[in-house]
């Protein structure tokens, strides 16, 4: 009896698909359809342990996209997105098809938000400036007794 349930095992494990990789053409797959073949972006596929990561090769790439890691389960993550959103429950496979404009959408906010503290500080700096050069002959002068 152990020798027929340790074949079926054997068997059953032989045949089931490595969810890393049905992950991976998933993602791949999607990409290729949102964007068509001509704009089909380059990876290097890399395996780390029990991962395998997606590589993208920007300068060859039209549009930078983030890298993107499969784990041993099959679940997807997008490395350099801090968030995305899940619209139909598996928010790793939709920012990974759309990953190259999700990273372009954070990009702008990032440097959104580096101008507006650039603009504070230079506002804040000429506010503690102003008032030493804007002293007036009536304050300078000081009042009779």
């Amino acid at each position: 009896m152990t020798e027929v349930t340790t074949e079926v095992a054997a068997t059953a494990t032989a045949t089931a698909p490595d969810k890393r990789l049905v992950s991976i053409a998933a993602v791949l797959d999607g990409i290729k359809a949102r964007v068509g073949e001509d704009n089909m972006p380059v990876f290097e596929q890399i395996a780390e342990g029990n991962k395998i990561t997606l590589l993208p090769d920007n300068d060859k790439n039209k549009n930078p996209w983030p890298s993107i890691t499969v784990g041993v389960q099959g679940g997807i993550v997008v490395n350099e997105l801090r968030s995305y959103p899940e619209p139909d429950g598996n928010g790793g496979l939709y920012a990974a098809v759309n990953g190259d404009v999700l990273y372009a959408k954070q990009n702008e906010r990032d440097a959104k938000r580096k101008a507006d503290a650039a603009a504070k500080a230079e506002a804040a700096a000429k506010a503690a400036a102003a008032p030493a050069e804007t002293k007036t002959a009536e304050e300078e002068v000081p009042a009779a007794a």
